[in-house]
């Protein structure tokens, strides 16, 4: 038997939550052209991007006329853009990578990693 505690159960995870998300990173990835440059934005101008995300759904919620259910720009869900800016600090927090001068070379480092382990499952 599988020993499974401790270990999250990510098929708790909704679907729906998911491929919001996912959207908002490949439009973030065509717009700016790295997967992984959202490492080099501070932490307080993600943190300062989702409340600005949150706050225009919650004025198109409470007031239809003021507010925006999407982005302007972008056409996606503000939540969606809100929830992956708040990845983005998680991510950061989780694999404690800082905005240092060393930064490219952890996110070189963990590319490289992702792409052995792509290249040995072929």
């Amino acid at each position: 038997m599988k020993k499974n505690e401790g270990k999250p159960q990510l098929s708790l995870m909704y679907t729906s939550f998911m491929e919001e998300v996912v959207r908002v990173r490949e439009y973030g990835i065509k717009k700016h052209g790295s997967p992984e440059g959202w490492v080099t934005t501070s932490t307080l101008e993600h943190i300062d991007s989702a409340l600005r995300h949150i706050m225009a759904f919650k004025s198109w919620l409470l007031h239809e006329s003021i507010g925006e259910e999407l982005d302007v720009e972008s056409g996606l869900d503000h939540l969606a853009m809100a929830a992956c800016n708040l990845m983005f600090e998680i991510e950061r927090k989780y694999m404690d990578i800082k905005n240092t001068e060393n930064v490219w070379d952890k996110v070189e480092e963990r590319a490289m990693k992702n792409y052995e382990k792509e290249t040995k499952n072929e």
